[in-house]
């Protein structure tokens, strides 16, 4: 079982040691340390926080420790209750909050969860940060408000439809020529909260949503890393797969393309297509396009640059296939 505590966040495996994996002695140390952090950075009367989680079964409970131990330090908090890590990104300038936790593991397994950290502009800690908010959950001296000073918990559950409205405003976003296209798209949500926000943003969008394992109850039907065979069930419903790796840090794209394909059932295998670099792979799917097909670029999204053999490419997603799409509309 494992705690890992870097500038990403806290990242654990539910049960077992305390200080070994993220059991609730854990979740309320960390959330106590990240408290004490938001005071620190302004000095004011009242504070709030933005709380968000995913669907995983450790979900409700994580949650409910961390903003019961907000609370106890007089920090309102608004609970978005199931949502996304751009959402809560995007409710927390909104609201005008003093930061934001997202309550996810990502890609990790079941058994994992994990704090998310976010400061007022709904951003990553940096580094720096990170590291005092480690100090802080070390150091163990947290004060606690008195029983008139307690913070409030405030539900808000509008926040896929405002996050869905900032990206239909979005200037590069043509959502009726998106419309006028009747694609049907399939997406699976492996039964966590992207099975909630994506088939309404495709719906708004006039997109026919296909939905795949969209029943936010947790329990994964496959691993939601997208390697290997956890991608059969939506290759099984295209008729061609492009793999490739939106690799910023130090991993070997090839490497990842291969995991990928490893997966993939033998008679799959000939809808497989692999571009190591991701920009190509997304102007190849649309050069490849035939009228009425339809392209799902599946993935995280928000990485600004892949890195191949020491060059670093810089790139985002939603341009690039905008930039493809006009230029196939010439």
């Amino acid at each position: 079982m494992t705690l890992i505590k870097s500038i990403s966040g806290i990242r654990g495996t539910i049960g077992g040691a305390v200080s070994d994996n993220l059991t609730p002695i854990d979740a309320v140390k960390f959330a106590a340390a990240y408290g004490m952090w938001v005071k620190e950075q302004r000095k004011k009367t009242n504070y709030r926080v933005v709380i968000g989680r995913d669907a995983r079964i450790s979900g409700e409970m994580i949650q409910n420790l961390v903003m019961n131990t907000l609370i106890g330090m007089g920090i309102d908090v608004i609970n978005l209750g199931l949502s996304t890590t751009p959402t809560v990104e995007v409710a927390v300038p909104m609201e005008h909050a003093d930061g934001g936790i997202i309550l996810t593991a990502s890609h990790n397994p079941k058994q994992w969860n994990a704090l998310k950290l976010l400061d007022a502009n709904g951003e990553f800690l940096n580094a720096a940060h990170s590291q005092r908010v480690l100090d802080l959950a070390e150091r163990e001296d947290v004060d606690f408000a008195e029983v008139d000073d307690l913070g409030k918990i405030t539900v808000n559950n509008a926040y896929f439809d405002l996050h869905i409205d900032e990206v239909l405003a979005l200037d590069y976003v043509d959502v009726e020529a998106i419309k006028s296209c009747k694609f049907k798209v399939v997406v699976d949500g492996v039964n966590s909260t992207g099975g909630i926000v994506v088939p309404l943003l495709l719906e708004r969008l006039g997109v026919e949503p296909i939905k795949l394992h969209c029943t936010p109850d947790g329990h994964f039907p496959h691993n939601p890393e997208p390697l290997k065979a956890h991608l059969t069930d939506l290759s099984v419903l295209s008729s061609k797969v492009i793999f490739t790796s939106d690799n910023p840090r130090s991993e070997n794209p090839e490497t990842i393309i291969s995991q990928m394909e490893e997966g993939v059932e033998p008679q799959n295998f000939k809808k497989i297509i692999a571009i190591t670099n991701r920009k190509q792979a997304i102007k190849t799917a649309c050069q490849m396009a035939k009228p009425k097909d339809i392209i799902l670029v599946a993935g995280k999204g928000h990485e600004s640059y892949q890195e191949i053999n020491g060059v670093r490419s810089e790139f985002n997603d939603y341009v690039v296939a905008q930039e493809c799409l006009n230029q196939l509309q010439k």
